[in-house]
């Protein structure tokens, strides 16, 4: 190729480089190939490109692989523009969607606020009705509870004139007991203190020295002593010892002489100051033992009255709510108080002791559960309800003075049976056998001794029979003292139940004392007799304290069981 010169261009054209944002102007042909370079793309160290169709095609191909390129941008482009359209699509819809949604949701919340609204006016309009009818019935309530107040305090009046009348009655029938042992120690006393040496010091009879002593050296005679000596009889004076019948006899005075007598019934006897109405110093003695019997049975008869009297007039008031047993017999435990009272009553000896008094149990386990004693509820408080109530009675004599003790509260609620069966009565139904079974033993471990066990004669519903128990139920003759639904002799039993049941003191002299309660609350309670009226049937004592029956298995009974101490 020849180095042919080049004409400068007439016209300077702006070519675009492929560097952005350039533009070369050339002005002769080298500039333009240099410019070529630039467009090409080539360094300035590249041999410059003289072959215009290498070029061209260089050109071409840069352009339609530019082209390519961009045709594939515009195909991105596209499908982008279309991804985009249904994204806006897509937006638009969800948006519509929301908004009806939204007013779905609005017209829902103005529908439920109205119906609120109606609701609560209607809802109002019952409150203030209920508000009314309420203060109605507050008004009438109030009303019967002030006509029922009024009642009660015209019977508490009553009862109070009554009570008074009864002290009064009482205190004048004490006086006239009183009397009466009075007059009885008076003459007593006037007969026995004739002997001369019989002592009446309270309820006490004694006697100093023998009735008829003979004189014997070194015994102590006392005054109004008997000696017998040489066929006379002389009473003493002062109190020795014989040791010289000279200078003894200054201490007697004669009573009576019989130079032949040589037996105590020879000797003449003076009634003047004894009025024994005796001729003879045997008759004497035989009439002052006598009498030292008669005076202790009768001063016995006294005792057992004083005691009686006592529990009917100073101790009536103790019995509903009693004395603590063990401050009573200074007891430093449950199971020493009991001890004691054990020792104290099988003697008999039932002086300091109330009815009512009690024991409360710290605690009892009876197989199903442990109690622990409750101030407020008293449901483990044991009071005593009677006195030798089953001494010598039964078909086997029980010769064991005792005490009868009840709950005087419900321990627990149970049923009497797992049927409605009274037949065969009380005896082996499920209360009975848990009464004496593992009740028994917690008992027993609570309160350190084995209670007695006593013999009664219960109904059988149809008939009778003998039973024995340590722990019992009263039966209904027990609390009321006569048959209220449980069978009696005029329903064809011949001498049932009555034989062993004669109503327990405390119920007799404290009638309140037959209601019970329950964890505070007032409650029914089972006794150990059957019902008459159903084979179904046993008697209970209910809350209001009056007589009736329940189903066998009934739940929720009370059990009050009674034992001998």
């Amino acid at each position: 190729m020849s180095n042919t010169a080049l004409d400068k261009p007439r016209v300077y054209k702006e070519v675009q480089s492929q560097q952005p944002e350039q533009y070369i102007l050339a002005e002769d042909i080298n500039q333009l190939i240099a410019n070529v370079e630039i467009l090409k793309g080539g360094g300035s160290g590249e041999t410059p490109v003289i072959d215009i169709k290498t070029l061209n095609k260089k050109s071409d191909d840069t352009i339609l692989k530019l082209n390519a390129e961009n045709e594939n941008r515009i195909n991105e482009d596209s499908k982008l523009q279309s991804q985009i359209n249904n994204i806006n699509t897509n937006i638009d819809n969800e948006v519509s969607t929301r908004a009806q949604t939204d007013a779905n949701l609005q017209n829902q919340i103005n529908t439920e606020r109205a119906e609120r609204t109606q609701a609560d006016t209607t809802e109002k309009i019952q409150r203030e009705q209920a508000d009314t009818t309420l203060q109605q019935n507050i008004n009438n309530e109030a009303s019967t509870r002030e006509k029922t107040d009024t009642s009660l305090q015209t019977q508490i009046t009553e009862l109070n004139q009554g009570l008074v009348k009864e002290t009064k009655e009482r205190k004048e029938d004490d006086a006239g007991v009183q009397n009466q042992i009075n007059d009885l120690k008076s003459n007593k006393q006037n007969n026995l203190i004739g002997g001369h040496n019989v002592n009446v010091e309270a309820d006490v009879i004694s006697l100093k020295g023998g009735l008829s002593k003979n004189y014997a050296l070194n015994d102590e005679y006392r005054v109004n002593d008997f000696i017998f000596h040489e066929n006379r009889l002389y009473r003493v004076n002062r109190v020795f010892t014989a040791a010289d019948w000279e200078e003894d006899k200054k201490l007697l005075t004669l009573v009576s002489a019989n130079d032949t007598a040589s037996i105590a019934s020879e000797v003449a006897y003076n009634n003047a100051d004894s009025y024994l109405e005796v001729n003879n110093v045997q008759n004497a003695i035989d009439k002052l033992s006598l009498l030292k019997d008669e005076k202790q049975d009768k001063l016995t008869a006294v005792k057992n009255i004083t005691i009686i009297d006592n529990a009917i007039s100073s101790k009536n008031p103790h019995i509903l709510n009693g004395r603590n047993l063990m401050e009573v017999l200074k007891a430093a435990s449950v199971k020493n108080a009991f001890i004691k009272l054990r020792e104290k009553s099988s003697k008999g000896d039932f002086d300091d002791l109330m009815l009512g008094d009690y024991i409360d149990l710290d605690s009892l386990t009876d197989g199903e559960g442990n109690y622990l004693w409750n101030e407020e509820y008293q449901n483990l408080r044991c009071q005593i309800a009677a006195f030798d109530h089953y001494y010598r009675v039964g078909d086997q004599d029980n010769t064991t003075h005792h005490v009868v003790m009840q709950f005087k509260n419900c321990f627990r609620q149970k049923r009497m049976h797992s049927t409605d069966s009274n037949a065969g009565g009380y005896v082996n139904k499920e209360l009975f056998n848990y009464l004496n079974g593992s009740f028994k033993n917690g008992l027993i471990n609570a309160i350190g001794i084995t209670p007695l066990s006593i013999r009664r004669l219960l109904d059988t519903y149809g008939g009778w029979a003998w039973a024995s128990e340590i722990i019992f139920l009263p039966t209904e003759a027990e609390v009321w003292g006569h048959q209220a639904w449980s069978q009696t002799t005029n329903q064809g039993i011949v001498g049932c139940p009555t034989g062993t049941s004669i109503q327990y003191p405390i119920f007799s002299m404290c009638p309140q004392s037959r209601i019970k309660f329950f964890n505070g609350n007032r409650q029914w309670w089972w006794v150990g007799s059957p019902g008459y009226n159903a084979n179904s049937v046993f008697a209970v004592v209910d809350g209001p304290g009056i007589a009736g029956n329940i189903g066998a298995s009934v739940v929720g009974g009370g059990v009050a069981p009674a034992f001998c101490i």
